[in-house]
């Protein structure tokens, strides 16, 4: 086995004394990997695997036995004098195996399908080493992000808390506001401590898998995203082919196939061909040395021994059924493992890009607010509220982020391709030793069905929410315009409190469709000039505008203010009711197709 040198330099290999903490990924898949009893255990069974091999093959070549004896014999005889003699003889036999049934043929076959089979087992371990070592190390990262983010929490709500204390000292801030920034300083303190103590535990499961403790300061890792496939199909299609338990069932299953044929063997004669030489003397008591040479064609047929041999084969039958249902729940495992690991992959993809977009524009939001609040236009209550969302969001997306690495990691493991991705001593070019069972496999490969893979149209989904919403009404140039009914005062541009459903309404259906833009449409009723209404219309409309945004961190770069004067009425403007519903400001977006 050409290969054998690049694996037996990652288990045999002297582990080095490390001097630093584990700071990168590489670092500690090596260390793990060369320092773990069950990698190494499993490389020996495959080593005792291969000599079990050629003990086999010992079967095809001739034996060699030499028998000698000396000794000292005393003989009593009634009629004539005792005599005593030293017999001796020497016997050199050589044994060839001519026919046997193709037993040896078939064992050797059963012990090198067993030898891939222990050499799987130890790719497998060596998967799983990997894969709980890549598991511990982005625990570890991920809670020491955490914990960051804990202290950022914890320094903001500690200068409010503070600045809040002075106020109330100086007698110009209010009681209640110091209680409610006591109670949130709490709350970040326990949160900061929960954090520690999880970075704690992972640091203790980080240092009995690994063998060290990590670095303060994890590097971020770099997985070799590229060698997964971008369909499931693809993927399952490598696993099916890669996949070290698959391989493993397969030249199991193999195995028992072969050893089924050795127990024909005992259905058939066997023959021998033996060389010998004999000398002796003194054999009997008689004083006569004999040197005897003989070439001998040895036979030995069993004809009957109780139906054993037709027991033993019925035995062997069903030790194949059981080597292939083996093999089918395994492929069941393999499939189940890549569906769900690559469609993590997708759907932890887009969920990270969301919400990136949301920690962005709530941590926007955050910041305006803190300026809002200093200058008197927002509530204590609201800036911690916007201080706790910005905190909440970022936590998620971080261990979102880490939750995406762990299932790419995961894939390439259920791929069998893990340990080959990364550039540690001793697994590159393992791959060339992946068996081609699959090729020549007489059962079949794993059936290629798989859960049909969920997917939304959002736009058709919107299409039909739209079609039963009364709150959208058809304008002309395809587009449709959502009713916020935010009505406005003759000749004013001032929002009033009773319309803050409304445009919450419109914030929602904005956040829960990021994808789409939005034109901010003001109007008027036909009282006063063209240019007038045309002013007031994006007045109004810039009004609305500006509370999307600070209100409820709408990205700007979604939005278009647009005035349309009084040239888009709702009603006739000749009746009082009519004027009061064309000053307004619509939502305008494109009609889902």
């Amino acid at each position: 086995m050409s290969n054998r040198l690049f694996l037996a330099a990652l288990v045999i290999s002297a582990a080095p004394a490390w001097a630093e903490p584990v700071s990168s990924l590489n670092d500690a898949i090596s260390r793990s990997v060369e320092g773990n009893p069950e990698v190494k255990a499993s490389w020996y069974n495959f080593e005792a695997s291969e000599e079990e091999q050629r003990v086999g093959k010992g079967g095809y070549y001739p034996r060699v036995d030499l028998n000698a004896q000396i000794g000292h014999e005393r003989l009593d005889r009634d009629n004539t004098s005792d005599i005593s003699y030293d017999p001796w003889s020497v016997r050199l036999s050589l044994t060839q195996m001519l026919f046997d049934g193709f037993a040896t043929k078939n064992e050797v076959a059963r012990l090198n399908h067993v030898s891939k089979v222990r050499f799987y087992q130890f790719r497998k371990t060596s998967e799983d080493v990997v894969l709980d070592t890549t598991r511990a190390y982005l625990d570890t990262l991920r809670y020491q992000k955490l914990v960051e983010l804990a202290k950022e929490n914890y320094i903001e709500h500690r200068q409010v808390y503070d600045d809040i204390k002075e106020r109330t000292d100086a007698g110009i801030g209010r009681r209640v506001d110091l209680e409610q920034a006591t109670a949130r300083l709490a709350l970040a303190e326990a949160n900061l401590l929960t954090e520690a103590t999880n970075l704690h535990d992972v640091t203790a499961r980080f240092q009995r898998v690994i063998g060290e403790l990590p670095a303060e300061q994890l590097d971020e890792p770099s997985l070799k995203t590229e060698l997964i496939p971008v369909t499931r199909n693809d993927a399952l299609n490598r696993a099916y082919v890669m996949h070290p338990d698959l391989n493993a069932a397969t030249e199991n299953m193999l195995a028992a196939q072969a050893a089924r044929k050795s127990k024909d063997a005992d259905m058939l004669p066997r023959l021998d061909l033996r060389l010998r030489k004999e000398v002796e003397d003194f054999t009997d008591g008689v004083d006569v040395e004999r040197d005897e040479e003989a070439i001998e064609l040895l036979m030995s047929y069993n004809l009957y021994n109780g139906g054993s041999d037709r027991a033993r084969q019925r035995q062997f039958d069903r030790r194949m059924d059981t080597a292939y249902h083996e093999r089918r729940k395994v492929c069941r495992d393999v499939r189940q493992q890549v569906v769900i690991a690559h469609n993590d992959i997708n759907s932890l993809t887009q969920q990270a890009q969301y919400l990136d977009r949301n920690q962005q524009a709530i941590g926007k939001a955050r910041d305006a607010y803190r300026k809002q609040f200093d200058i008197g236009q927002r509530t204590l209550l609201d800036l911690l509220d916007t201080e706790n969302e910005y905190f909440e969001v970022r936590r998620t997306y971080v261990n979102t982020e880490h939750n995406l690495k762990l299932a790419q990691a995961r894939t390439l493991a259920a791929m069998g391709q893990l340990v080959s991705s990364f550039d540690v001593a001793g697994t590159a070019g393992a791959d060339a030793m992946v068996s081609h069972a699959d090729e020549s496999d007489a059962f079949g490969r794993c059936p290629p069905e798989t859960p049909v893979q969920q997917t939304f149209d959002k736009d058709a989904l919107m299409a039909g929410l739209i079609k039963e919403d009364d709150r959208f009404r058809e304008i002309e140039g395809n587009k449709l315009a959502f009713r916020m009914d935010v009505k406005f005062a003759l000749n004013s541009s001032l929002l009033v409190n009773k319309y803050d459903k409304d445009i919450n309404d419109a914030a929602e259906y904005l956040k829960a469709n990021p994808d789409m833009d939005a034109v901010i449409a003001g109007h008027t009723d036909s009282t006063g000039t063209d240019e007038y209404n045309q002013w007031l219309s994006e007045r109004r409309a810039d009004a609305v505008y500006k509370r999307l945004i600070d209100d409820y961190s709408i990205d700007p770069k979604r939005l278009t203010v647009k005035g349309y004067g009084e040239t888009q009425p709702m009603a006739t403007n000749k009746t009082v009711s009519g004027r009061k519903l064309n000053r307004r400001v619509d939502m305008v977006i494109d009609k889902p197709k």
